[in-house]
């Protein structure tokens, strides 16, 4: 098949999942999510959608500049890792007490991440201890209902246990894939790994960005089917992970 046909589609696929992903969220209201399970739902599915939409437009792109890789890469990698948290969350999970627990420590993981760059700024002498303490209370204004779900009065409280909040590397879920009936979508760490020397600057970017436009786009098509049978998989068992 012609590169350019299978340009056209790529992206007839892409509409595809772009059009039932919008009848899920259509569907669906935000203040009546289950926390956390449908919330996280609810959410992964709406940056499935928006990266798909940004692919889309970037896409015709690419033939008259293979640059255009960059930005594709770049998204491609976001939403597969997506999938493998996804995967590790709904598929890999014994039942719904793990599913809640891995969810919960994804969610603080970015608290902590933001809790640290806060005591940064503060040693580092850009805000005063004041403007420490109002940050730390507008974040655990917005996270009250994590907090409640978790057992923790406070955020000095959640900071004390961090380390009983660990996440799973997309190296880890690798493995576990591997280990597992859900061995076939260990390929995804491959196209994970491929474009994060787009991501990441060293000496491999330049000869992987120079490919031929036909290398190019056979490694989206790839990394994009992956993509798009996971997202069929997590709305067939949409009900299963509500439940």
């Amino acid at each position: 098949m012609p590169h350019i046909m299978i340009e056209q589609k790529i992206i007839s696929k892409i509409e595809e999942n772009i059009k039932s992903i919008e009848i899920f969220l259509s569907k669906k209201e935000i203040y009546k999510l289950e926390f956390p399970t449908e919330w996280t739902f609810y959410f992964i599915m709406e940056r499935y959608l928006i990266n798909l939409k940004t692919i889309r437009k970037l896409l015709p792109n690419l033939k008259n500049d293979g640059l255009y890789e960059i930005p594709i890469g770049l998204i491609i990698r976001t939403s597969i890792l997506d999938s493998l948290t996804s995967l590790d969350i709904f598929c890999l999970t014994a039942d719904g007490d793990e599913m809640e627990e891995k969810i919960q420590n994804i969610l603080l993981d970015n608290v902590f991440i933001t809790i640290n760059y806060f005591n940064d700024l503060h040693q580092y002498g850009e805000i005063e201890t004041n403007d420490l303490r109002k940050a730390k209370e507008n974040m655990e204004e917005g996270l009250k209902i994590l907090l409640e779900k978790i057992g923790k009065k406070d955020i000095n409280e959640l900071i004390k246990e961090k380390k009983n909040f660990k996440i799973n590397t997309p190296k880890s879920i690798f493995d576990k894939l591997m280990a597992s009936k859900y061995r076939n979508f260990g390929k995804c760490y491959d196209y994970y790994n491929y474009y994060s020397k787009f991501e990441h600057f060293g000496v491999l970017y330049p000869m992987l960005s120079r490919q031929k436009y036909e290398e190019k786009i056979d490694l989206i098509e790839n990394s994009l089917k992956y993509i798009f049978l996971i997202i069929e998989i997590l709305m067939s068992e949409e009900n299963k992970y509500e439940a």
